[in-house]
């Protein structure tokens, strides 16, 4: 078994991109809330990232993206192999991934969520 990477520079077709790789790999030392971890679980992407804050609370760990411990390469590899080589296993990563994003990052339920939070705020104030 190999790798392939490529260095593809600014592209403006990242559905195509990430719809057409194998998994996505994020090792991050730091992330905020990872977009592109989202956008990957809605392109039904299988994920490998570490396991920091601004993932984790992305994911559900053993159910979607196998998460590692933050600088244990060894660990990492062993994840992507396992995962390169699963394909029942990344399927249904990749499946629950998406399933995840259905149910709590479209663009509906995110601005329920906002609008929730605006109106308690609103409410807290005395404001219609």
């Amino acid at each position: 078994m190999y790798a392939c990477v490529h260095f593809v520079g600014r592209r403006f077709d990242w559905v195509a991109i990430v719809k057409a790789c194998d998994l996505f790999v994020l090792p991050s030392l730091r992330e905020g809330h990872s977009i592109t971890i989202i956008e990957t679980m809605a392109a039904e992407v299988p994920i490998v990232a570490t396991n920091i804050h601004g993932i984790k609370e992305s994911v559900w760990h053993e159910r979607e993206p196998l998460l590692v411990p933050p600088c244990n390469a060894a660990a990492l590899v062993d994840v992507i192999v396992c995962m390169l080589r699963d394909q029942s296993l990344a399927n249904r990563h990749k499946q629950t991934a998406r399933q995840r994003f259905l149910d709590n990052f479209t663009e509906e339920k995110m601005l329920q969520r906002s609008w929730k939070v605006y109106r308690k705020l609103l409410t807290s104030k005395g404001l219609p």
